[in-house]
């Protein structure tokens, strides 16, 4: 196994990229628990090709390594070229568990993204982090006007998994969409639902570090 994952290495620096691609999707198959591979995806990262970047990304995602230390290379890619790279990170950073918070800063950044489905993402990832999330929740509630219906959803979600019912403005500014006859019907459907959770729940929040920049 050892000899497979040294000449996989090798191959992350091979010319053509679709080698490079390869290598980097079966390292995250075979480098469970070994620090060559893993330093070496990280490494590629920086690779100048869209797609082996993000197989180096997906492979670091499964491989599940540990949180702190992902995290500090996982949230540069929130600002990766490439769409589907900034998405992936998202992901990966959500796999972090109680540790994503630590780049909930960060991923109120990425609620500026050009790309409508990269600001979903984020938006749901900020939801899953929830009552963790408590400084999203200005930011989320200026998506609630974006012109993409799924990210305005995601944002609904997240703020009824961040917000609590003392929380006026919020409820107030929900409460006024739902008689906005210009808004669409499944996001007035999405704010009744949302309504109840924040009236219903009772959420105390927990305080993780920030990652420096």
């Amino acid at each position: 196994m050892e000899k497979a994952i040294v000449q996989l290495v090798r191959d992350l620096e091979a010319k053509d990229p679709h080698i490079r691609f390869a290598a980097a999707r079966t390292l995250g198959e075979l480098g469970e628990n070994n620090a060559h591979a893993y330093n070496a995806l990280i490494e590629t990262l920086k690779d100048a090709v869209w797609f082996v970047r993000l197989a180096a990304l997906q492979s670091l995602k499964e491989l599940k390594l540990d949180a702190p230390v992902i995290l500090q290379y996982i949230v540069p890619m929130l600002h990766d070229t490439h769409e589907d790279v900034r998405e992936y990170a998202v992901l990966t950073i959500n796999d972090q568990g109680p540790a994503a918070a630590a780049a909930v800063p960060f991923l109120i950044e990425a609620l500026s993204d050009p790309v409508w489905y990269v600001r979903e993402r984020v938006a749901w990832v900020l939801g899953q982090i929830g009552t963790n999330a408590p400084e999203a929740r200005s930011r989320l509630m200026s998506c609630l006007t974006d012109d993409e219906i799924e990210v305005r959803l995601a944002s609904l979600e997240a703020l009824g998994s961040i917000c609590c019912k003392h929380d006026t403005e919020v409820l107030t500014t929900l409460n006024a969409i739902v008689g906005n006859d210009d808004q669409h019907s499944s996001v007035k459907e999405k704010v009744k639902a949302v309504l109840m959770r924040i009236k219903k729940a009772d959420k105390t929040p927990t305080l993780f570090p920030v990652i420096e920049k």
